[in-house]
C-alpha cells in the first residue's frame, strides 16, 4: 500500500486539486462541459458505448458525469479473474500485463495493453 502511494502521490495530488477547484467553484453547467471535453471521445472509442451512443443523443454525456480517473502503480493488481465486472478501463498511460494463474504458475498474456486500450473482467 505503501509503495503505491508514494509512486502516485504527485499525479494523485494534482487531480485531487481539480477536481476540488472544478467542484466547489465551478458553475454546474461548465463542470457538466468539461467532464464531457474529456471523456466523451475516450468513451467513443469503445465500441459497445459507440454502439448504446448510436440509441440515444444524451447516453454518452450523461455517461461522461459518471466517469473516474483511478491511478494504479506499477506491479499493481487492478482486479482478479472472476471479479464482477464493475467498471471499464482505458489505459492512459504506460501498459498493462495481463497475468492468470494455471495451475498455480503464472501465465501472461501475450502481448501487454498499452495506451488507448480497454479492458475490463
Amino acid at each position: 500500500v505503501m509503495r503505491h502511494l508514494e509512486a502516485t502521490g504527485p499525479e494523485r495530488r494534482l487531480r485531487d486539486h481539480f477536481h476540488q477547484v472544478v467542484e466547489n467553484f465551478l458553475p454546474k453547467e461548465l463542470r457538466m462541459s468539461i467532464r464531457e471535453e474529456m471523456w466523451v471521445p475516450r468513451l467513443m472509442s469503445l465500441g459497445l458505448i459507440r454502439e448504446i451512443a448510436s440509441w440515444s443523443d444524451l447516453f454518452v454525456g450523461q455517461l461522461a458525469q459518471l466517469v473516474q480517473e483511478e491511478l494504479y502503480a506499477s506491479h499493481a493488481v487492478v482486479f482478479k479473474h472472476g471479479d464482477v465486472a464493475s467498471a471499464a478501463y482505458q489505459i492512459f498511460d504506460g501498459s498493462v500485463v495481463i497475468m492468470a494463474l494455471a495451475f498455480d504458475e503464472p501465465h501472461m498474456h501475450p502481448a501487454p495493453l498499452t495506451s488507448g486500450m480497454w479492458l475490463g473482467e
